[in-house]
């Protein structure tokens, strides 16, 4: 699906490139692929990286994107770019769901602003999908349960990280996007149910699965621990001066390096009730193509490899669909520019038609 604006161009471009931006809560990064002979490669020839705390307007980031582009002189080869945005599209609009006191993007604004000949959008999770259906080696991933993976099947994408995305590919290569990271939040046994009630209490409104599986809801997790089992907290995590990315990396770390073992917890039942939301997706989408975990980082995923077992017991556990899920693929992607390359791949099938 996706959005995309186009207009002619008189010029020719000898070496056109196509930028992908993805547009994250925390990070916004951008990087320029060659497109020839009607396809794009899979590596970049230009990459940067910037906070997203330090814009409000796509047209800023924009303007931040071709500033270090025209350093490498690479300015003039941009004949496409596209974006990866956490929200839902109206038309060629989306305003971000999690970034408020971001302006509304407008693709046809940009197209006319800056004159490139093909401007597109998609969804976070739907460019992520889209790096998927480019095709993954399998240096790409890593395999959590390799199952028995039906060709031309439904495939599911969960990616935590400062929200919560989620998608589906429909027979492996239609990529559709998804809001279901906002759907309620169901918990399992009497922890859980604690946690949500605690979250509850917090909102004052339903608990969705975005308030504990992504960086603020592991710190919602933490916090739970602490204010109703009066838990131990990691050294410094009470310091004013700690943003909900610091207290994360902190509870992170802790946990990896078993310095605190309340942070342990906390990041165990972070993983349980991802487990439990991936099986959950899987269900719903049918993804006997299989399931693909996102926003995972190499020392997560290390702590993740120790509690395989756990992890695969909750994934499967639907009481009438343990047969189904115990053959569905759940692999983790680790390749680092998914995002920026499934956006810059959806602009490029568009390019070749």
């Amino acid at each position: 699906m996706g959005a995309l604006v186009t207009q002619s161009v008189s010029r020719c471009y000898r070496n056109p490139l196509i930028v992908g931006v993805d547009i994250g809560g925390t990070n916004i990064r951008a990087r320029a692929y060659p497109f020839a002979s009607g396809s794009i490669e899979q590596t970049d020839v230009f990459q940067a990286k910037l906070e997203t705390s330090n814009f409000r307007h796509i047209a800023d980031v924009i303007e931040e994107v071709l500033c270090e582009l025209g350093k490498q002189k690479q300015k003039q080869n941009i004949q496409g770019i596209c974006f990866g945005l956490a929200g839902p599209f109206d038309g060629n609009k989306v305003k971000l769901t999690n970034q408020r006191d971001w302006a509304e993007v407008d693709l046809d604004e940009i197209s006319q602003t800056f004159g490139f000949p093909y401007v597109g959008g998609v969804n976070d999770l739907e460019a992520t999908s889209y790096g998927i259906v480019a095709g993954l080696s399998d240096e790409d991933i890593f395999i959590l349960n390799k199952g028995k993976k039906k060709e031309g099947g439904n495939q599911a994408v969960i990616a935590p990280g400062t929200g919560l995305g989620e998608g589906i590919i429909i027979e492996g290569k239609y990529p559709v996007p998804s809001e279901g990271g906002h759907s309620d939040f169901a918990p399992h046994g009497e922890e859980q149910r604690g946690l949500c009630e605690y979250l509850e209490r917090k909102y004052s409104d339903p608990v969705c699965y975005e308030d504990v599986l992504s960086g603020y809801g592991l710190v919602n997790i933490m916090d739970y621990l602490l204010k109703e089992h009066k838990s131990q907290e990691p050294e410094g995590y009470y310091e004013d001066s700690l943003s909900v990315d610091d207290k994360v990396r902190l509870i992170v770390d802790s946990a990896i390096n078993r310095t605190n073992v309340d942070a342990g917890i906390a990041l165990l039942h972070f993983l349980d009730i991802l487990a439990s939301e991936a099986g959950n997706l899987a269900v719903k989408a049918l993804a006997t193509g299989g399931v693909f975990l996102g926003g995972t980082t190499k020392e997560n995923l290390s702590f993740l490899q120790q509690y395989l077992d756990s992890f695969n017991l909750r994934f499967t556990g639907k009481r009438k669909q343990r047969e189904l899920l115990s053959k569905v693929p759940v692999q983790v992607i680790t390749r680092d520019d998914i995002n920026e390359y499934g956006a810059a791949y959806f602009v490029s099938r568009r390019m070749s038609k």
